[in-house]
């Protein structure tokens, strides 16, 4: 059967229904109305804790270790007034007691943030485009943004089965740099950059530089000047 977990008020035996609290992952075989079933079955804990110390006789103070602002404070199951009954600021002890009476009953409920089972902390993301991605079957992890004019492509080398990255069978704009450059192949599926020629002006006109087939360069051609002195018209062209 599940656990009885009482909150705020000393239960010792079942007669006192409708003030259950049951935490576990099998349905309490005997509930009454009034009764709280937490089902834990999923491997998420409920978030509310409790603490109970039985004074000994003139104490002001209780050691307990909780989250500040969250805490309840019960005397003798009685809810004391936080910053008049006492004072929690400290995240570790309850002060600022009437002196106890010994066999005075204290108690002490909080709360602790808990994920809800198969819930994604939102601060796996931690920056602008950021993706949840799976690593494996229920677990996820944060991929990163890449960088501008990357693509979402499969990598099954990675942990994620993701990467950015130029897609293999594209072109990066980047790959040209200056007005005139040629995109121009080097082997079999990879290119290069061929930057744009030159120009100049001779006695008998200007001389422009053609995109020569040359099978000594890497890409099998190159701009220089043709061999051939063509002209028309007497002009040196």
């Amino acid at each position: 059967m599940a656990q009885n977990n009482p909150v705020g008020t000393h239960i010792v035996t079942d007669g006192a229904v409708g003030t259950r609290v049951f935490v576990g992952n099998t349905t309490p075989s005997y509930p009454t109305t009034g009764d709280l079933w937490i089902d834990n079955s999923g491997g998420s804990a409920p978030n509310q804790n409790f603490f109970s110390y039985t004074a000994t006789g003139g104490e002001t103070s209780v050691s307990v270790t909780y989250t500040v602002g969250t805490e309840s404070v019960f005397l003798n199951g009685t809810k004391l007034l936080r910053g008049t009954d006492y004072v929690a600021t400290s995240g570790t002890s309850i002060t600022g007691l009437t002196a106890l009476v010994a066999s005075d009953i204290v108690e002490v409920v909080w709360f602790t943030s808990f994920l809800v089972n198969g819930s994604i902390a939102a601060a796996t993301v931690t920056a602008k485009g950021d993706i949840i991605a799976a690593t494996a079957s229920g677990v996820v992890t944060n991929l990163p943004l890449g960088t501008n004019g990357q693509a979402l492509i499969v990598d099954t080398t990675t942990s994620t089965g993701l990467k950015w990255s130029h897609d293999a069978t594209e072109i990066p704009l980047s790959t040209v740099t200056a007005k005139g450059d040629v995109i121009v192949a080097t082997a079999s599926g990879a290119v290069t950059n061929l930057v744009v020629g030159t120009s100049h002006s001779g006695t008998n006109g200007t001389y422009t530089q053609e995109l020569l087939v040359d099978s000594t360069t890497s890409s099998g051609l190159r701009w220089g000047d043709d061999n051939l002195i063509l002209t028309t018209m007497g002009a040196l062209i």
